[in-house]
């Protein structure tokens, strides 16, 4: 007989995938810098979600985890996910063509925001005053130290990444509160597996239209799947940067509430920081460990404190 995930609520089990996300997302920031040299990131996007759909398939048909969809409702917000985690996907590494990475940083200090707002409008969650307070608190640490360790600054603005990358992160706040309003229908594994394989068809017919107006090579493409960099950097993107990743997250979204659990997707900048100094050999400096000490306070200052009644 298979496992299904359990509903009843376990805030140990939440707090350990909260941490788990984070960890995963601070190395995937680090682990897509190598394949950035490549130049097909929609194709690195499919495999991320080829692979991770292929996990989701190989574990239900194993029997390991129950996954059933027949006889429930919702079933177009499980597409409405997909649209929207291939969508802020998509439109951030296109955003990221006009605009410098630190801008990409200082706005996805955002979505924690936007998640609040949205979880306010259709969810009905109300946070405290002190929540909103250490919410601030987070935010503004992560963009300081973004800021601060940007060589150029902001002089890199242009109006068609920016608008790009809005729209990328009001996609990602969009898509926490679809998993959240699904916690009474779906598991995360259910949700994670239709999201990518949603997810997957889009980018295919992306690249599919890439192909066709010769902005995607084969040549290239085969000559860059030569390097055995980029295959670990895939295998690690995929299985958990995707895979479990997007597993976790919808695990948190579930049993916290929306602002509880976007919190932690600030959590993952100092993360990165780290993971940067081990793998890439990049410099460390004092206001990073300043700034990171403020992001980890407002984020566990958001856990917390209670929820307005």
């Amino acid at each position: 007989m298979g496992i299904r995930e359990s509903r009843k609520e376990n805030p140990g089990i939440a707090y350990l995938c909260a941490v788990s996300f984070t960890l995963i997302s601070g190395v995937v920031s680090v682990v897509s810098k190598v394949c950035t040299v490549y130049g097909i990131p929609v194709l690195i996007v499919a495999v991320r979600y080829f692979l991770s759909a292929a996990i989701n398939f190989g574990i239900h048909h194993t029997g390991l985890v129950q996954v059933r969809y027949r006889g429930k409702g919702k079933k177009e917000m499980l597409v409405l996910s997909g649209i929207c985690y291939s969508g802020s996907y998509l439109l951030q590494i296109w955003g990221l063509l006009y605009v410098p990475s630190v801008i990409n940083g200082i706005m996805m200090a955002t979505v924690p925001i936007w998640t609040e707002l949205a979880a306010r409008i259709f969810l009905k969650e109300k946070t405290s005053i002190l929540q909103n307070i250490f919410l601030l608190l987070s935010a503004g640490a992560v963009i300081t130290m973004l800021y601060i360790g940007s060589s150029d600054g902001l002089r890199g603005f242009d109006i068609r990444g920016f608008v790009l990358l809005l729209g990328a992160f009001l996609f990602e706040a969009l898509n926490n509160i679809v998993i959240r309003s699904l916690k009474e229908t779906y598991s995360s594994m259910e949700i994670n597996f239709v999201s990518c394989l949603v997810s997957l068809g889009i980018c295919s017919a992306v690249l599919a239209v890439q192909a066709g107006t010769g902005a995607v090579s084969l040549t290239a493409v085969l000559f860059a799947l030569k390097d055995w960099r980029l295959i670990g950097a895939l295998l690690f993107l995929g299985i958990f940067g995707t895979f479990a990743a997007g597993f976790l997250r919808g695990y948190v979204l579930q049993h916290m509430s929306a602002l509880q659990a976007s919190a932690w997707y600030n959590a993952s900048t100092p993360v990165a920081v780290i993971a940067g100094i081990l793998f890439l050999n990049e410099p460390f400096y004092w206001y990073q460990l300043i700034c990171g000490a403020l992001i980890l306070a407002g984020v566990i200052g958001i856990q917390i404190c209670k929820e307005k009644d």
